[in-house]
């Protein structure tokens, strides 16, 4: 049974915007190389086709957000690159980024056997998911802190 908690929220509007205002942009300067022949142009021209490339890359990036799944035994951190499972075992407590508040919280911190992870920015936030990840692991804020 796997269950999506939580995803990153989307930000993909200003990125549309910003591409297609960069699309026209280009578009002119182009118009304006190719009419002028002036070498000016032209370098501003291929400096904004990187530029619209670098938009273009962004928004297909930001198309799949990254979303948190829970499983039986294992947490998944499903993104695009690098995506990232956690052993139910291997967590030893789970708390906010900040300790004792995990309302005021604006992202969840898993201590592990082995390191400190710290997850994206997620919707529903941290006062939602702290409680539901600690009941999943059975710990609680402090990872000398077994909750039975």
């Amino acid at each position: 049974m796997a269950e999506v908690l939580a995803r990153a929220p989307a930000r993909r509007g200003l990125l549309l915007a910003l591409l297609a205002i960069n699309v026209v942009q280009l578009a002119l300067a182009v118009v304006r190389a190719v009419r002028d022949d002036d070498p000016t142009a032209t370098l501003l021209a291929v400096l904004l086709a990187v530029l619209v490339g670098g938009l273009a890359v962004g928004v297909l990036l930001a198309a799949r957000p990254a979303e948190l799944v829970l499983t039986e035994d294992a947490l998944v951190l499903r993104r695009r690159l690098r995506p990232l499972t956690v052993a139910r075992a291997s967590v030893r407590a789970v708390r906010g980024d900040v300790r004792g508040r995990p309302t005021w919280s604006h992202a969840v911190v898993l201590q592990l056997e082995d390191r400190t992870l710290r997850l994206p920015a997620l919707e529903p936030g941290a006062g939602v998911l702290v409680p539901r990840l600690q009941s999943w692991a059975g710990v609680g804020e402090d990872p000398d802190e077994r909750v039975t």
